[in-house]
């Protein structure tokens, strides 16, 4: 069975997320009645997302975070302010914007210009539906009509963003402007459990990202080698290790650069995480990758291997000239480059039947891979007690 795409299932957490929130909003079961009683809950969430966002450099979230908090401030500081059509119709309005300016905005940490920029335009935001505001309870006579409105022009607009680019965090800024708008027409101020959803929301997105930086390499997108570590210890006592690398990858970087040879790892990444048998790909170090088999022995495994040293072996890298324009594959005359290399990696094999400490594994395998180097290049060494095989 295939899994949704990406974008889809972002629509589905979306959809899912809004509609639970809202069930809790309408239909509260006794336990989020109590919750509802705890004083600060919310307040104290968003600070807490506030303070880890900040502390990841996740600006972002860390200024919904802060918008969560301003929107909460309200209440205690004008009590009598919440009782009015400006809360219940102006304040969703500002929040459903400010989310649409985050989602389609990119991730540039908290450094104080970008903080000063977004506080910018939340103060545009806010000065530009005030005066909208005033203008159609002038002429038309209810604040309403301007929150149908920015509705109908911010959830388009929310949702192209995210089927654009359905990442997890886009999902969470969508769920919260969607649901800002929704409790904007029952015009009825968010309650504290909502807000706690909002904040729940941003920590998680805010432990997903501490997630992606402490297990996953950031050039390439796979797993690291601090996520290989992890892999080792729950291994079986029968396994298997590849290790492999780019072959003449410094001599590559020299002559094309280091935006070229970044390309390569990507190119060589992607490729290597589409192993199968059950293979799992790492980002050892620099041009070095490892493959991880649990419960397999190196002639189960060979084949596997071998699809992805002719997979990269075949496929035509093209370089970028300095007269090709980025991220087009045509020239400035319009035509198709035909400057392309072959790029190859070897890969040297070790495996274990009777659970042997995954370091010696792995030493064994980059032994194996040496070997492969010595052979010529672009070829599998098995281990030595198994007949080598090559593949040129």
């Amino acid at each position: 069975m295939q899994l949704p795409s990406k974008r889809y299932q972002a629509i589905i957490s979306l959809i899912l997320m809004v509609m639970i929130t809202l069930y809790i909003a309408v239909f509260p079961s006794s336990l989020i009645k109590q919750l509802a009683t705890l004083p600060w809950l919310d307040m104290t969430l968003a600070i807490l997302a506030l303070t880890l966002s900040f502390h990841y450099k996740q600006g972002r979230a860390c200024f919904c975070a802060f918008l969560l908090l301003v929107y909460q401030a309200f209440p205690l500081t004008l009590p009598d302010f919440v009782l009015t059509n400006i809360y219940a119709n102006l304040l969703p309005q500002v929040m459903v914007l400010s989310m649409v300016y985050l989602i389609s905005d990119s991730e540039r940490g908290v450094s104080m210009s970008v903080m000063k920029e977004r506080m910018a335009t939340f103060i545009a935001i806010i000065f530009l539906l005030t005066i909208v505001n005033m203008l159609v309870t002038k002429y038309i006579g209810t604040m309403s009509f301007t929150l149908y409105l920015v509705m109908a022009l911010s959830s388009p607009a929310l949702a192209y963003q995210l089927w654009r680019s359905p990442k997890y965090e886009n999902t969470v800024f969508c769920y919260i402007g969607f649901t800002m708008a929704l409790i904007g027409l029952i015009g009825a101020p968010a309650s504290n459990v909502i807000l706690s959803l909002f904040a729940i929301s941003l920590l998680v997105l805010v432990f997903n990202e501490a997630h992606k930086m402490a297990y996953f390499d950031q050039l390439t997108g796979i797993e690291s080698r601090r996520s290989l570590d992890v892999s080792s210890r729950g291994l079986s006592k029968q396994f298997a290790v590849v290790m492999c690398d780019v072959d003449h990858f410094k001599r590559f970087n020299d002559k094309y650069g280091h935006d070229t040879g970044d390309e390569v790892l990507k190119l060589v990444a992607k490729k290597v995480q589409q192993v199968t048998g059950g293979g799992n790909a790492y980002r050892y170090g620099g041009e070095e990758f490892c493959l991880l088999f649990d419960g397999k022995t190196a002639e189960e495994i060979y084949k596997h291997v071998e699809v992805i040293r002719q997979d990269i072996a075949n496929y035509p890298f093209a370089v970028r000239s300095s007269k090709r324009k980025t991220g087009t594959p045509l020239d400035r005359t319009g035509n198709v480059k035909t400057n392309s290399v072959q790029i190859t990696m070897s890969f040297g094999i070790a495996q274990t039947t009777c659970g042997e400490r995954f370091e010696r594994v792995i030493n064994q395998a980059d032994e194996q891979l040496y070997r492969a180097k010595d052979a010529g290049r672009n070829c599998i060494m098995l281990p030595v007690a198994d007949s080598p095989k090559y593949s040129r």
